[in-house]
Protein backbone atom coordinates (compact mmCIF):
# COMPACT_ATOMS: atom_id res chain seq x y z
CA UNK A 1 0.00 0.00 0.00
CA UNK A 2 1.28 3.48 -0.95
CA UNK A 3 -0.20 6.41 1.01
CA UNK A 4 0.67 9.84 -0.36
CA UNK A 5 -1.12 12.74 1.34
CA UNK A 6 -3.75 10.21 2.36
CA UNK A 7 -5.34 9.20 5.66
CA UNK A 8 -7.00 5.80 5.25
CA UNK A 9 -8.31 3.70 8.13
CA UNK A 10 -6.87 0.19 7.80
CA UNK A 11 -8.25 -2.47 10.15
CA UNK A 12 -7.34 -6.13 10.53
CA UNK A 13 -5.58 -6.52 7.20
CA UNK A 14 -2.57 -8.67 6.30
CA UNK A 15 0.36 -7.48 4.20
CA UNK A 16 2.32 -10.60 3.27
CA UNK A 17 5.29 -11.26 0.94
CA UNK A 18 5.27 -7.90 -0.80
CA UNK A 19 8.44 -6.28 -2.16
CA UNK A 20 9.76 -2.76 -2.75
CA UNK A 21 13.10 -1.97 -4.33
CA UNK A 22 13.61 0.92 -1.92
CA UNK A 23 11.07 1.95 0.78
CA UNK A 24 8.13 0.18 2.40
CA UNK A 25 7.67 -3.37 1.18
CA UNK A 26 4.33 -3.74 2.95
CA UNK A 27 3.28 -0.08 3.30
CA UNK A 28 4.75 3.33 2.56
CA UNK A 29 3.43 6.50 4.23
CA UNK A 30 4.61 9.85 2.89
CA UNK A 31 3.76 13.43 2.00
CA UNK A 32 1.84 14.25 5.17
CA UNK A 33 -0.15 11.03 5.33
CA UNK A 34 -2.07 10.29 8.55
CA UNK A 35 -3.24 6.67 8.26
CA UNK A 36 -4.87 4.90 11.21
CA UNK A 37 -3.81 1.24 11.24
CA UNK A 38 -5.21 -1.26 13.74
CA UNK A 39 -4.74 -5.00 14.24
CA UNK A 40 -2.84 -5.60 11.00
CA UNK A 41 -0.06 -8.10 10.21
CA UNK A 42 3.03 -7.23 8.17
CA UNK A 43 4.81 -10.50 7.44
CA UNK A 44 7.63 -11.64 5.15
CA UNK A 45 7.80 -8.40 3.19
CA UNK A 46 11.12 -7.27 1.67
CA UNK A 47 12.80 -4.02 0.66
CA UNK A 48 16.02 -3.65 -1.34
CA UNK A 49 17.80 -5.69 -3.97
CA UNK A 50 20.45 -7.51 -1.92
CA UNK A 51 19.02 -9.13 1.18
CA UNK A 52 21.05 -10.44 4.10
CA UNK A 53 19.79 -13.64 5.70
CA UNK A 54 21.56 -13.76 9.05
CA UNK A 55 25.04 -15.16 8.42
CA UNK A 56 27.51 -12.85 10.20
CA UNK A 57 30.44 -14.52 8.45
CA UNK A 58 29.24 -12.77 5.27
CA UNK A 59 30.28 -9.36 6.61
CA UNK A 60 33.56 -8.76 4.82
CA UNK A 61 32.30 -9.95 1.42
CA UNK A 62 28.74 -8.67 1.63
CA UNK A 63 27.60 -6.21 -1.03
CA UNK A 64 24.66 -4.02 0.07
CA UNK A 65 24.53 -2.37 -3.36
CA UNK A 66 24.44 1.29 -4.34
CA UNK A 67 22.38 3.86 -2.45
CA UNK A 68 19.50 3.66 -4.93
CA UNK A 69 19.36 -0.10 -4.40
CA UNK A 70 19.17 -0.01 -0.59
CA UNK A 71 15.98 -1.11 1.12
CA UNK A 72 14.38 0.58 4.15
CA UNK A 73 11.35 -0.43 6.16
CA UNK A 74 10.45 -3.81 4.71
CA UNK A 75 7.24 -3.99 6.73
CA UNK A 76 6.47 -0.26 6.78
CA UNK A 77 8.31 2.95 5.88
CA UNK A 78 7.23 6.37 7.21
CA UNK A 79 8.71 9.47 5.59
CA UNK A 80 7.63 12.80 4.11
CA UNK A 81 6.21 14.42 7.27
CA UNK A 82 3.85 11.49 7.79
CA UNK A 83 2.33 10.69 11.18
CA UNK A 84 0.62 7.30 11.10
CA UNK A 85 -1.03 5.78 14.16
CA UNK A 86 -0.25 2.06 14.36
CA UNK A 87 -2.03 0.06 17.07
CA UNK A 88 -1.88 -3.63 17.92
CA UNK A 89 -0.02 -4.72 14.79
CA UNK A 90 2.42 -7.57 14.16
CA UNK A 91 5.64 -7.10 12.18
CA UNK A 92 7.29 -10.48 11.63
CA UNK A 93 9.80 -12.00 9.21
CA UNK A 94 10.34 -8.82 7.19
CA UNK A 95 13.77 -8.21 5.61
CA UNK A 96 15.28 -4.86 4.56
CA UNK A 97 18.66 -4.80 2.86
CA UNK A 98 19.73 -1.65 4.74
CA UNK A 99 17.62 -0.39 7.66
CA UNK A 100 14.43 -1.10 9.55
CA UNK A 101 13.53 -4.72 8.91
CA UNK A 102 10.13 -4.26 10.53
CA UNK A 103 9.76 -0.47 10.20
CA UNK A 104 11.78 2.56 9.13
CA UNK A 105 10.78 6.06 10.15
CA UNK A 106 12.27 9.39 9.04
CA UNK A 107 15.43 10.18 7.08
CA UNK A 108 17.92 7.67 5.75
CA UNK A 109 21.62 7.33 6.54
CA UNK A 110 23.72 6.07 3.64
CA UNK A 111 27.37 6.15 2.68
CA UNK A 112 26.66 8.91 0.14
CA UNK A 113 24.95 10.99 2.79
CA UNK A 114 27.76 10.51 5.30
CA UNK A 115 30.38 11.43 2.70
CA UNK A 116 28.67 14.76 2.03
CA UNK A 117 29.03 15.96 5.62
CA UNK A 118 32.33 17.78 5.23
CA UNK A 119 31.09 19.72 2.21
CA UNK A 120 27.97 21.00 3.95
CA UNK A 121 24.44 20.55 2.65
CA UNK A 122 21.12 22.21 1.98
CA UNK A 123 18.92 19.38 0.69
CA UNK A 124 16.91 16.56 2.21
CA UNK A 125 19.27 13.99 0.71
CA UNK A 126 22.20 15.32 2.71
CA UNK A 127 23.58 13.71 5.84
CA UNK A 128 22.85 14.61 9.39
CA UNK A 129 25.50 16.39 11.36
CA UNK A 130 25.63 17.66 14.90
CA UNK A 131 22.30 18.90 16.27
CA UNK A 132 23.71 22.29 17.21
CA UNK A 133 22.93 25.94 16.57
CA UNK A 134 24.45 26.40 13.14
CA UNK A 135 23.40 27.82 9.80
CA UNK A 136 22.19 26.05 6.64
CA UNK A 137 25.00 24.80 4.44
CA UNK A 138 27.36 24.32 7.38
CA UNK A 139 27.03 20.54 7.46
CA UNK A 140 25.21 20.65 10.78
CA UNK A 141 21.56 20.50 11.79
CA UNK A 142 19.62 23.42 13.14
CA UNK A 143 16.79 23.17 15.64
CA UNK A 144 13.88 20.78 15.07
CA UNK A 145 11.34 23.54 14.39
CA UNK A 146 13.28 24.58 11.30
CA UNK A 147 14.50 21.12 10.30
CA UNK A 148 12.36 21.07 7.18
CA UNK A 149 14.03 24.22 5.87
CA UNK A 150 17.41 22.51 5.98
CA UNK A 151 16.71 18.84 5.42
CA UNK A 152 13.53 18.59 3.40
CA UNK A 153 10.29 17.05 4.60
CA UNK A 154 11.38 13.54 3.60
CA UNK A 155 13.42 13.45 6.79
CA UNK A 156 10.50 14.19 9.10
CA UNK A 157 8.08 11.58 10.45
CA UNK A 158 6.11 11.39 13.69
CA UNK A 159 4.36 8.02 13.99
CA UNK A 160 2.63 6.72 17.10
CA UNK A 161 3.32 2.98 17.55
CA UNK A 162 1.25 1.41 20.33
CA UNK A 163 0.98 -2.20 21.47
CA UNK A 164 2.82 -3.68 18.48
CA UNK A 165 5.12 -6.70 18.24
CA UNK A 166 8.31 -6.69 16.12
CA UNK A 167 9.55 -10.26 15.91
CA UNK A 168 12.17 -12.05 13.81
CA UNK A 169 12.74 -9.19 11.38
CA UNK A 170 16.09 -8.71 9.59
CA UNK A 171 18.10 -5.81 8.23
CA UNK A 172 21.50 -5.71 6.58
CA UNK A 173 22.79 -2.53 8.22
CA UNK A 174 20.73 -1.22 11.15
CA UNK A 175 17.58 -1.71 13.16
CA UNK A 176 16.52 -5.30 12.68
CA UNK A 177 13.19 -4.52 14.32
CA UNK A 178 12.96 -0.75 13.76
CA UNK A 179 15.07 2.19 12.63
CA UNK A 180 14.09 5.70 13.64
CA UNK A 181 15.98 7.73 11.08
CA UNK A 182 17.34 11.22 11.15
CA UNK A 183 15.02 13.88 12.55
CA UNK A 184 12.21 11.44 13.25
CA UNK A 185 10.24 11.81 16.48
CA UNK A 186 8.19 8.62 16.97
CA UNK A 187 6.23 7.74 20.10
CA UNK A 188 6.54 4.01 20.86
CA UNK A 189 4.55 2.50 23.72
CA UNK A 190 3.75 -1.00 25.00
CA UNK A 191 5.69 -2.72 22.21
CA UNK A 192 7.74 -5.93 22.15
CA UNK A 193 10.94 -6.34 20.12
CA UNK A 194 11.82 -10.03 20.06
CA UNK A 195 14.41 -12.02 18.08
CA UNK A 196 15.22 -9.34 15.50
CA UNK A 197 18.70 -9.35 13.92
CA UNK A 198 20.96 -7.07 11.90
CA UNK A 199 24.47 -7.40 10.60
CA UNK A 200 25.78 -4.12 11.99
CA UNK A 201 23.78 -1.71 14.22
CA UNK A 202 20.99 -2.51 16.66
CA UNK A 203 19.21 -5.82 16.60
CA UNK A 204 16.05 -4.42 18.18
CA UNK A 205 15.95 -0.65 17.52
CA UNK A 206 18.25 1.98 16.01
CA UNK A 207 17.71 5.64 16.89
CA UNK A 208 19.65 7.49 14.26
CA UNK A 209 21.23 10.91 13.89
CA UNK A 210 19.23 13.72 15.52
CA UNK A 211 16.16 11.57 16.16
CA UNK A 212 14.15 12.13 19.34
CA UNK A 213 12.15 8.97 19.96
CA UNK A 214 9.95 8.56 23.04
CA UNK A 215 9.99 4.90 24.09
CA UNK A 216 7.85 3.80 27.03
CA UNK A 217 6.85 0.44 28.50
CA UNK A 218 8.63 -1.68 25.88
CA UNK A 219 10.39 -5.06 26.04
CA UNK A 220 13.59 -5.84 24.11
CA UNK A 221 14.51 -9.51 24.28
CA UNK A 222 16.77 -11.90 22.36
CA UNK A 223 17.69 -9.42 19.64
CA UNK A 224 21.15 -9.82 18.07
CA UNK A 225 23.59 -7.75 16.09
CA UNK A 226 27.06 -8.22 14.66
CA UNK A 227 28.69 -4.97 15.76
CA UNK A 228 26.91 -2.94 18.45
CA UNK A 229 23.66 -2.43 20.31
CA UNK A 230 22.03 -5.83 20.70
CA UNK A 231 18.79 -4.38 22.05
CA UNK A 232 19.14 -0.71 21.08
CA UNK A 233 21.70 1.57 19.42
CA UNK A 234 21.39 5.31 19.93
CA UNK A 235 23.42 6.93 17.20
CA UNK A 236 25.37 10.15 17.20
CA UNK A 237 23.34 13.21 18.20
CA UNK A 238 20.20 11.18 18.90
CA UNK A 239 18.28 12.04 22.06
CA UNK A 240 15.77 9.30 22.86
CA UNK A 241 13.76 9.18 26.07
CA UNK A 242 13.55 5.57 27.26
CA UNK A 243 11.27 4.86 30.24
CA UNK A 244 9.90 1.75 31.95
CA UNK A 245 11.63 -0.61 29.49
CA UNK A 246 13.26 -4.03 29.86
CA UNK A 247 16.35 -5.28 27.99
CA UNK A 248 16.85 -9.03 28.49
CA UNK A 249 18.98 -11.57 26.60
CA UNK A 250 20.13 -9.31 23.78
CA UNK A 251 23.52 -10.03 22.22
CA UNK A 252 26.38 -8.60 20.19
CA UNK A 253 27.96 -11.56 18.40
CA UNK A 254 31.01 -9.84 16.85
CA UNK A 255 32.33 -9.61 13.29
CA UNK A 256 35.49 -10.51 11.43
CA UNK A 257 35.86 -6.81 10.69
CA UNK A 258 39.26 -6.94 8.95
CA UNK A 259 38.88 -10.36 7.34
CA UNK A 260 41.82 -11.62 9.41
CA UNK A 261 40.05 -14.13 11.64
CA UNK A 262 39.92 -11.72 14.60
CA UNK A 263 36.38 -11.22 15.90
CA UNK A 264 35.70 -7.67 17.03
CA UNK A 265 32.70 -5.62 18.12
CA UNK A 266 31.64 -2.16 19.23
CA UNK A 267 29.79 -3.50 22.27
CA UNK A 268 26.61 -2.70 24.12
CA UNK A 269 24.73 -5.97 24.52
CA UNK A 270 21.63 -4.26 25.90
CA UNK A 271 22.21 -0.68 24.73
CA UNK A 272 25.00 1.15 22.89
CA UNK A 273 25.12 4.93 22.91
CA UNK A 274 27.13 7.03 20.46
CA UNK A 275 30.31 5.98 18.73
CA UNK A 276 29.04 6.62 15.20
CA UNK A 277 30.63 7.92 12.03
CA UNK A 278 33.34 10.55 12.43
CA UNK A 279 33.50 13.11 15.20
CA UNK A 280 29.80 13.82 15.56
CA UNK A 281 28.19 14.92 18.78
CA UNK A 282 27.57 11.97 21.08
CA UNK A 283 24.19 10.46 21.87
CA UNK A 284 22.14 12.02 24.67
CA UNK A 285 19.68 9.36 25.84
CA UNK A 286 17.59 9.82 28.98
CA UNK A 287 16.94 6.39 30.48
CA UNK A 288 14.64 6.04 33.50
CA UNK A 289 13.30 3.05 35.43
CA UNK A 290 14.73 0.53 32.96
CA UNK A 291 16.15 -2.93 33.65
CA UNK A 292 19.10 -4.56 31.84
CA UNK A 293 19.66 -8.25 32.56
CA UNK A 294 21.33 -11.17 30.79
CA UNK A 295 22.58 -9.15 27.83
CA UNK A 296 25.99 -10.05 26.44
CA UNK A 297 28.88 -9.20 24.18
CA UNK A 298 30.32 -12.52 23.10
CA UNK A 299 33.67 -11.11 21.95
CA UNK A 300 35.73 -8.58 23.85
CA UNK A 301 38.53 -7.93 21.37
CA UNK A 302 40.11 -4.50 21.37
CA UNK A 303 38.72 -2.32 18.58
CA UNK A 304 41.03 0.53 17.63
CA UNK A 305 41.70 2.70 20.66
CA UNK A 306 38.50 1.62 22.39
CA UNK A 307 38.64 -0.26 25.66
CA UNK A 308 37.70 -3.67 24.32
CA UNK A 309 35.61 -4.88 27.28
CA UNK A 310 32.54 -3.71 25.41
CA UNK A 311 29.74 -3.33 27.97
CA UNK A 312 27.44 -6.31 28.18
CA UNK A 313 24.57 -4.31 29.66
CA UNK A 314 25.27 -0.76 28.48
CA UNK A 315 28.16 0.85 26.62
CA UNK A 316 28.48 4.62 26.35
CA UNK A 317 30.67 5.61 23.41
CA UNK A 318 32.46 8.69 22.18
CA UNK A 319 31.17 12.04 23.47
CA UNK A 320 28.02 10.41 24.82
CA UNK A 321 26.11 12.30 27.52
CA UNK A 322 23.76 9.61 28.78
CA UNK A 323 21.63 10.04 31.91
CA UNK A 324 20.34 6.97 33.78
CA UNK A 325 18.04 7.26 36.80
CA UNK A 326 16.24 4.58 38.84
CA UNK A 327 17.68 1.82 36.63
CA UNK A 328 19.01 -1.70 37.19
CA UNK A 329 21.90 -3.23 35.23
CA UNK A 330 22.70 -6.64 36.65
CA UNK A 331 23.90 -10.03 35.43
CA UNK A 332 25.15 -8.88 32.03
CA UNK A 333 28.30 -10.28 30.35
CA UNK A 334 31.15 -9.32 30.54
CA UNK A 335 30.12 -6.27 32.57
CA UNK A 336 27.11 -4.14 33.36
CA UNK A 337 28.11 -0.59 32.38
CA UNK A 338 31.14 0.59 30.46
CA UNK A 339 32.16 4.11 29.46
CA UNK A 340 34.56 4.46 26.55
CA UNK A 341 37.84 6.29 27.13
CA UNK A 342 40.15 7.74 24.48
CA UNK A 343 43.64 9.17 24.14
CA UNK A 344 41.94 12.54 23.83
CA UNK A 345 39.92 12.83 27.08
CA UNK A 346 37.57 15.34 25.47
CA UNK A 347 36.07 12.42 23.55
CA UNK A 348 35.40 10.32 26.65
CA UNK A 349 31.82 9.39 27.49
CA UNK A 350 30.28 11.70 30.08
CA UNK A 351 27.74 9.45 31.78
CA UNK A 352 25.52 10.31 34.75
CA UNK A 353 24.03 7.39 36.68
CA UNK A 354 22.13 8.05 39.91
CA UNK A 355 19.77 6.09 42.14
CA UNK A 356 20.48 2.88 40.26
CA UNK A 357 21.58 -0.65 41.04
CA UNK A 358 24.70 -1.45 39.00
CA UNK A 359 26.44 -4.80 39.35
CA UNK A 360 30.07 -4.09 40.24
CA UNK A 361 29.15 -0.58 41.35
CA UNK A 362 29.16 2.81 39.67
CA UNK A 363 29.86 6.25 41.18
CA UNK A 364 26.80 8.43 41.63
CA UNK A 365 24.32 9.66 44.20
CA UNK A 366 22.02 6.96 45.52
CA UNK A 367 23.64 4.10 43.57
CA UNK A 368 23.82 0.62 45.07
CA UNK A 369 25.46 -2.71 44.20
CA UNK A 370 23.21 -5.47 45.51
CA UNK A 371 21.33 -8.50 44.23
CA UNK A 372 18.04 -7.02 42.98
CA UNK A 373 16.11 -10.21 43.84
CA UNK A 374 14.25 -10.61 40.58
CA UNK A 375 11.23 -12.90 40.71
CA UNK A 376 12.48 -15.39 38.12
CA UNK A 377 15.10 -13.92 35.79
CA UNK A 378 15.35 -13.90 32.83
CA UNK A 379 11.65 -14.61 32.25
CA UNK A 380 10.47 -12.28 35.03
CA UNK A 381 12.71 -9.39 36.10
CA UNK A 382 10.14 -7.75 38.36
CA UNK A 383 11.09 -7.31 42.02
CA UNK A 384 10.43 -9.77 44.81
CA UNK A 385 9.35 -8.61 48.23
CA UNK A 386 12.43 -7.55 50.17
CA UNK A 387 14.36 -6.40 47.09
CA UNK A 388 16.87 -3.62 47.88
CA UNK A 389 15.53 -1.86 44.77
CA UNK A 390 12.12 -1.21 46.31
CA UNK A 391 11.76 2.40 47.52
CA UNK A 392 15.41 3.04 46.56
CA UNK A 393 14.77 5.52 43.75
CA UNK A 394 14.29 9.24 43.47
CA UNK A 395 11.19 11.21 42.58
CA UNK A 396 11.07 11.66 38.77
CA UNK A 397 7.81 13.60 38.54
CA UNK A 398 6.56 15.21 36.40
CA UNK A 399 8.56 13.34 33.74
CA UNK A 400 7.80 9.84 35.06
CA UNK A 401 4.60 9.47 37.05
CA UNK A 402 3.56 5.85 36.45
CA UNK A 403 4.93 2.34 35.97
CA UNK A 404 4.66 -0.16 33.13
CA UNK A 405 0.99 -0.72 33.95
CA UNK A 406 0.15 2.95 34.17
CA UNK A 407 -0.18 2.75 37.96
CA UNK A 408 0.99 5.93 39.66
CA UNK A 409 4.51 6.05 41.06
CA UNK A 410 5.58 5.88 43.80
CA UNK A 411 3.80 2.74 44.97
CA UNK A 412 5.37 2.94 48.42
CA UNK A 413 7.50 5.46 50.29
CA UNK A 414 9.59 6.25 47.20
CA UNK A 415 10.14 5.31 43.58
CA UNK A 416 11.35 1.74 42.95
CA UNK A 417 14.34 0.99 40.76
CA UNK A 418 13.78 -0.78 37.47
CA UNK A 419 10.50 -2.02 36.16
CA UNK A 420 7.82 -2.77 38.72
CA UNK A 421 6.67 -5.32 41.28
CA UNK A 422 5.62 -8.82 40.29
CA UNK A 423 1.82 -8.44 40.45
CA UNK A 424 1.94 -5.21 38.47
CA UNK A 425 4.09 -6.80 35.76
CA UNK A 426 1.72 -9.72 35.24
CA UNK A 427 -1.26 -7.39 34.86
CA UNK A 428 0.75 -5.24 32.44
CA UNK A 429 1.67 -8.21 30.26
CA UNK A 430 -1.98 -9.26 30.08
CA UNK A 431 -3.03 -5.72 29.14
CA UNK A 432 -0.28 -5.54 26.53
CA UNK A 433 -1.45 -8.80 24.98
CA UNK A 434 -4.95 -7.39 24.62
CA UNK A 435 -3.63 -4.27 22.91
CA UNK A 436 -1.44 -6.28 20.53
CA UNK A 437 -4.47 -8.27 19.42
CA UNK A 438 -6.40 -5.11 18.63
CA UNK A 439 -8.76 -5.32 21.64
CA UNK A 440 -9.09 -1.68 22.71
Amino acid sequence: MFNCNASPVVRYCSFVSNHATHNGGGMFNGNGSLPYIVGCSFMDNTAGLYLWHGDWSDYYSWDWGYDEELGHGAGMANRGNSAPTVIGCLFSGNNASWSGGGMHTGGIDTDAGIAGLDAGFTSGDAPMGVCGDTVPGSGKCTDRLHAGDLLGDDDLAMPSIIGCTFMNNISGWSGGGMTNGRYSSPVIQDCHFIGNITMWNAGGMKNSLCSTATIDRCFFSNNRTGWNGGGMKNGSASAPTVTNCVFVGNEVVGLDYNDDGVIMSGGGGGMKNGGGWGDYEGAKPTVTNCTFYGNSVTYTSNCGNNDGANGGGVKNGQDTQAVYTNCISWGNTPNNVLDSTYDNPEKNADTTITYSNIGGGYPGEGNIDANPLFVNAPTDVSLRSGSPCIDAGTDMSPDVVDDILGVARPRGRAYDLGLTTSSSLRRSQAAGARIRHGCL
